[in-house]
């Protein structure tokens, strides 16, 4: 890959995967979308950004400073920020994992992703599930709301408990 120039007007990541695109690499991985063929049918050929994990980490590897150059921190107006290159199991995995402890009480929607139930397990926190609406415009589960939320925290401190994460 090209050398991406540390300026405030570049996106050094986004510029990276789009060099990765460019290059017309053949795609051999499950479930294998084939870096996308269809690419060209919609979205300014965003799926041919498409990245399996271990590619998307040699990308971000090959680029490392880049990736520490706080770039990303900056636009987020934060002190730090990571790159999540592990999927999002990774990424729960790494959030509860490391905030939860045994018994600890995890306040979590009852229909979140399986690796929440599997690292809730592992860490030996203790559900306390909210029940998502129902969204009938999209006939989806909708999002947990703020009252949801209070209410289930109101309902721990009934129990003489605290939530922990």
């Amino acid at each position: 890959f090209p050398p991406i120039e540390e300026d405030k007007s570049t996106t050094p990541f986004v510029c990276a995967l789009n060099a990765y695109a460019e290059r017309n690499a053949a795609g051999f991985t499950f479930p294998g979308h084939n870096s996308a063929w269809l690419h060209h049918l919609c979205w300014n050929n965003l799926l041919a950004r498409g990245l399996s994990t271990m590619t998307l980490l040699s990308l971000i590897i090959s680029f490392l400073p880049m990736v520490q150059s706080k770039k990303a921190a900056e636009l987020f107006g934060a002190i730090e920020t990571w790159f999540l290159v592990g999927g999002t199991t990774c990424g729960v995995e790494a959030s509860i994992m490391s905030t939860c402890s045994l018994r600890d009480t995890l306040i979590l929607p009852r229909n979140s992703h399986i690796s929440a139930i599997s690292d809730m397990v592992l860490s030996g926190a203790l559900p306390k599930y909210m029940i998502p609406g129902y969204n009938s415009s999209w006939g989806i589960v909708d999002r947990i709301k703020l009252h949801q939320v209070v209410k289930a925290i109101d309902e721990l401190h009934v129990e003489g408990k605290e939530p922990d994460a």
